[in-house]
């Protein structure tokens, strides 16, 4: 059998086994460690690349469809005003042509009443012209 000098002597080699061992493991640990942070830092920068480049192929599609709703938009108002307001535009064109017609009626009529006032006034005086002839 063994002894307790025996036993200690086998103690003392399992304990440096066991330290050396845990030192091994250690150093593993710390290498796989270093390894993963280092895949992760890898990891999180072509995440953040891809991100980067969704984000601005988002934003350049979102632009390009903005643009294309205010342009649609706007020929859409455009048409819409052209359909509402033309067909108040060329009533009031018909009616001011009316209105002008009239007028120049109006100007005719006016010159033919002024001609006949004068018409009126040359008649009386070569009236009273005749009654003074006639009077002599």
């Amino acid at each position: 059998m063994l002894d307790k000098e025996d036993l200690q002597a086998i103690k003392k080699l399992i304990d440096a086994s066991l330290g050396v061992s845990e030192e091994r493991t250690d150093v593993k640990l710390a290498a796989m460690e270093e390894r993963t942070d280092v895949k992760l830092t890898t990891m999180e920068q072509r995440t953040d690349a891809k991100l980067t480049t969704m984000e601005q192929r988002t934003d350049a599609k979102l632009t390009t469809m903005e643009q294309r709703i205010i342009t649609e938009v706007t020929q859409s108002t455009l048409v819409m005003m052209e359909q509402y307001f033309q067909p108040r535009f060329d009533l009031l064109a018909e009616n001011q042509k009316l209105i002008l017609q009239k007028l120049d009626g109006k100007v005719d009529k006016e010159d033919c009443q002024n001609s006949m006032s004068v018409v009126a006034a040359a008649v009386r005086a070569h009236s009273r012209d005749i009654e003074e002839l006639k009077a002599q």
